[in-house]
């Protein structure tokens, strides 16, 4: 914006030194606002559901990698069972062939 045409006198005036302090104030709030207006959209859990899937992912791969060989077993596939959506699922399978290790696999359960 291009200054008001303001004679020296006319920007010692309270009323103009009251507007001017006015106008920087709405102006900060504004991009406050702008700038907090980013928060509302962030997914604050994110971090949440990461770790705790990399804490699963560490337990599955520690469970299955080991399993087998305490149970003896030539091949080992663990499947947890998520109520929500009603189904079986696996992340790893030790033992399959062409490097299909790490698949996901789900069997929907049928209710009665």
């Amino acid at each position: 914006l291009t200054p008001a045409n303001l004679s020296p006198e006319q920007l010692k005036m309270r009323i103009s030194r009251q507007w001017a302090l006015g106008g920087a104030t709405v102006g900060v709030i504004c991009g406050c606002l702008l700038g907090m207006s980013t928060l509302c959209f962030m997914d604050l859990e994110k971090s949440d559901r990461l770790k705790r899937a990399a804490e699963l992912d560490t337990i599955f791969t520690h469970v299955v990698e080991h399993g087998y060989k305490l149970l003896g077993a030539e091949r080992c596939t663990l499947f947890l069972h998520d109520a929500g959506k009603a189904e079986l699922w696996t992340k790893m399978s030790t033992g399959s062939k062409r490097g299909q290790d790490r698949l996901l696999i789900t069997l929907p359960l049928e209710k009665d």
